[in-house]
C-alpha cells in the first residue's frame, strides 16, 4: 500500500521528518496493519449487524402477514399460504442465525489478535462473559409463530417483539463512546480519573442525551402501532375466535385504545376482554409508564449523565481534540516536506503546477491547514471549562490537566511557527501572496 510504504519510510517527529532503522519500519508498518485490521473487522460487525435488524424486521413482518392469512384459512386453499409465510420465516430466521454467529467470530477473531496464546470459541464466550448472551440471542432469533393455528401464533406474536433487540446493537457501534472506548479509557487513567462502566447502559444514556427526543418518538410510535395492530387483529371476527370476543373495530380505534393505555388514562370506552386482549393491555401499561418516565427525564433534565461521567468523557474528548491537532499539525509539516522535495527536483514551471501528484499534495495540505482551523473552533466555542465551580477535591487534577494542555499548546505552538517559516519560503518561490496560517491561543 502506498500508505503503508510511507510510514516504512518515514518516522514524523515534531522537528521534521528523519529516517528510521529498519527494525523500527517492521514494527511500524506491523502495527499499521493491525490497526487496519481492527478497522476493517468493526465495519464489518456494524454490516451484520445491520444485516440481522433488517432480517428481524422482515421476520416480525412475516408473523403479522401469517396472522392475517390464518384468520379464516382452515380448511380452504388458502391454508397452503399460511404455510408458505411459514418457511419462509424459517429462512429469514436461519439467515438471521448465520449473521449471529459471523458477529461473534468477528469479535473473536479481535480477541484473539490481542492475545498471545490461542483460545477456542467457547471459552471465549465463557472468560468475557458472554455465553448467557449468545445463548439468549440465539432463542430470541428462532421466535417466530410456527403453529397455522391463529390462536397460538397471536401468542407467540407478542414475543417476536424481542427480535428488534439488535437496535441497541446499532447504537453501540454509532455511539461515539462505543468507538472510541479505548482512547477515552487512556486519557481519562492519564488524569486520574474514575473511569465510568462502559455498556449498553452508558451508551443508551449517551444517545438518549444526544438524541432523546427522537430516539423516543420512534420506539413510542413502534411500540404504539404494533399493539395497536395486535389489539385490531384480535377483535376482528374469526372462526377460532368466540363471538363474544370479537368486535370489529377500525385501526384507527385501536391506535386511540393503544394511546389512552400507554398514559394509564383508561377512560373505559374500550375495556379488554379475553385473556389475550388483557395480556397485551397489561404489557402495554407497563411499556407506557417505562417511556412516560423517559419521557420526564428527557424534557426536565434532559437524561443528564452522572457529574463524574460527565467530567471524564469531557476531558477525554478534549484531549481527543488536541491529539488530532497535534496530528494534523504533524501532517501539515509531512506534506510541506514532500512539496519542498518536489521543488528540488524540478524547476518550478507550468508542467511542475499541473503535476497530480504535486496537486494532492497541495490539496492534502490544505485540507489539513482546514481541519486545524475547525478543531481550534471547537475547542474555543465549545470546552471552556470554568475551574472556579470544581469542588476543592477535584482542584488539583483541574490543574495538571490545565498544566497538560498548556504543554501542548506551546508545542504546537512551535510547529506552527516551524511551518510558517517553510511554507512562506515556498509560497514566495511560488510567488502566491501568503495565507496567514492558523494561531493556537494558549488558555
Amino acid at each position: 500500500m502506498e500508505r503503508s510504504e510511507g510510514l516504512e519510510k518515514y518516522e514524523v517527529k515534531r522537528d521534521g521528518i528523519k529516517m528510521i532503522y529498519e527494525g523500527d519500519r517492521i514494527l511500524y508498518s506491523f502495527q499499521f496493519n493491525v490497526r487496519e485490521f481492527r478497522i476493517k473487522c468493526r465495519k464489518q460487525y456494524f454490516i451484520f449487524t445491520i444485516l440481522q435488524f433488517i432480517l428481524a424486521l422482515i421476520s416480525v413482518s412475516l408473523n403479522i402477514v401469517q396472522l392475517e392469512f390464518s384468520r379464516n384459512a382452515e380448511n380452504t386453499p388458502d391454508y397452503a399460504t399460511v404455510y408458505l409465510f411459514i418457511f419462509s420465516n424459517i429462512g429469514t430466521c436461519f439467515l438471521s442465525f448465520v449473521s449471529i454467529i459471523f458477529r461473534y467470530n468477528i469479535k473473536y477473531t479481535l480477541s484473539r489478535v490481542r492475545m498471545s496464546y490461542r483460545i477456542s470459541f467457547l471459552k471465549y464466550l465463557i472468560l468475557h462473559k458472554k455465553l448467557l448472551k449468545f445463548v439468549f440471542e440465539i432463542i430470541f432469533n428462532w421466535l417466530f409463530a410456527f403453529s397455522p393455528d391463529r390462536k397460538i401464533s397471536s401468542w407467540l406474536v407478542i414475543l417476536t417483539i424481542f427480535k428488534l433487540y439488535p437496535i441497541i446493537l446499532i447504537n453501540n457501534c454509532l455511539a461515539y463512546i462505543a468507538r472510541n472506548k479505548f482512547k477515552i479509557l487512556q486519557n481519562i487513567d492519564s488524569f486520574n480519573l474514575t473511569s465510568p462502566v462502559f455498556g449498553n447502559s452508558l451508551n443508551l444514556r449517551y444517545t438518549l442525551q444526544n438524541h432523546g427526543f427522537l430516539v423516543v418518538f420512534v420506539v413510542y410510535s413502534v411500540i404504539v402501532l404494533f399493539f395497536s395492530y395486535l389489539f385490531y387483529s384480535s377483535n376482528r371476527p374469526s372462526k377460532n375466535v368466540p363471538i363474544e370476543e370479537t368486535r370489529d373495530f377500525p385501526y384507527h380505534v385501536t391506535v386511540y385504545w393503544a394511546l389512552i393505555t400507554t398514559t394509564t388514562t383508561g377512560y373505559g370506552d374500550i375495556s379488554p376482554i379475553g385473556y389475550y386482549q388483557k395480556t397485551i393491555s397489561i404489557i402495554l401499561v407497563f411499556l407506557g409508564v417505562f417511556i412516560s418516565s423517559i419521557i420526564t427525564g428527557v424534557v426536565t433534565t434532559n437524561l443528564k449523565l452522572k457529574d463524574n461521567e460527565m467530567q471524564a468523557l469531557k476531558i477525554a474528548e478534549k484531549k481527543m481534540l488536541l491529539d488530532s491537532l497535534d496530528n494534523y499539525a504533524i501532517k501539515v509539516i509531512q506534506y510541506s516536506y514532500r512539496i519542498k522535495k518536489y521543488q528540488g527536483c524540478e524547476a518550478v514551471t507550468s508542467a511542475l503546477l499541473k503535476n497530480p501528484r504535486f496537486m494532492e499534495l497541495q490539496r492534502h495540505l490544505l485540507n489539513a491547514l482546514t481541519m486545524i482551523q475547525r478543531i481550534q473552533h471547537i475547542l474555543k466555542h465549545d470546552y471552556n471549562f470554568d475551574t472556579s465551580k470544581k469542588t476543592n477535591d477535584q482542584s488539583s487534577t483541574l490543574i495538571s490537566h490545565a498544566a497538560i494542555l498548556n504543554d501542548y499548546h506551546e508545542t504546537l505552538d512551535k510547529q506552527i511557527n516551524y511551518l510558517n517559516t517553510e511554507l512562506t519560503n515556498l509560497l514566495e518561490l511560488f510567488n502566491v501572496k501568503p495565507v496567514p496560517l492558523p494561531k493556537i491561543d494558549n488558555q
